[in-house]
């Protein structure tokens, strides 16, 4: 389980444009509980499937693996596979796939890859994920553009608190570069 609440509460109000924040900080208030089964499918092959379930008391400006949904619920149910591949005693790769929002009418899809190297000590890692509807995943020759409309409602003051655009909800894509750095004691 893990408890997430964010203490900036400053949206930095653009002057000239009062519905307009300068900054896109998230901030967030959620209760988020997961269960991962790992299993080893080779010696250097560890597949992990991840079942989570979140609820938010408070995802006004949320982070990136809470979409804007159709129908706006204060919970989102997620299954992911995490495949880790050990490709040295210091190095691996990973990718990961899955869906997000299952319960929304428009489910995303989930993928990502990384490339890790650590040692006892700490952990490196480098990659990307993209989160998209399955209609944002591909490109329209009319609209080349593809629209990451949760990074506009957080530009906006009242953020996930004003009405959403149904059409932007159905075309939501995004891609996020990710780098981790983790030390363990």
């Amino acid at each position: 389980m893990a408890y997430f609440k964010t203490f900036n509460d400053d949206s930095n109000i653009d002057p000239g444009r009062p519905s307009r924040r300068l900054n896109s900080t998230y901030q967030q208030h959620s209760l988020m509980a997961y269960y991962i089964y790992s299993q080893n499918v080779r010696d250097n092959y560890r597949l992990h499937w991840n079942v989570s379930a979140s609820y938010f008391m408070d995802d006004k400006h949320p982070f990136s693996l809470r979409r804007p949904t159709y129908y706006r619920r204060p919970y989102q149910l997620n299954f992911t596979t995490l495949h880790e591949v050990q490709m040295t005693e210091y190095m691996g790769i990973q990718g990961e796939l899955g869906f997000m929002h299952l319960e929304d009418k428009y489910p995303r899809f989930h993928g990502g890859a990384s490339l890790y190297f650590r040692s006892k000590s700490w952990l490196f890692q480098f990659g990307f994920t993209m989160t998209s509807t399955l209609d944002g995943m591909f490109v329209n020759p009319e609209q080349p553009n593809r629209f990451d409309y949760q990074q506009e409602l957080r530009m906006m003051t009242n953020g996930y608190d004003d009405p959403f655009d149904k059409d932007k909800i159905k075309e939501d894509f995004s891609l996020h570069p990710e780098v981790a750095i983790q030390y363990h004691f």
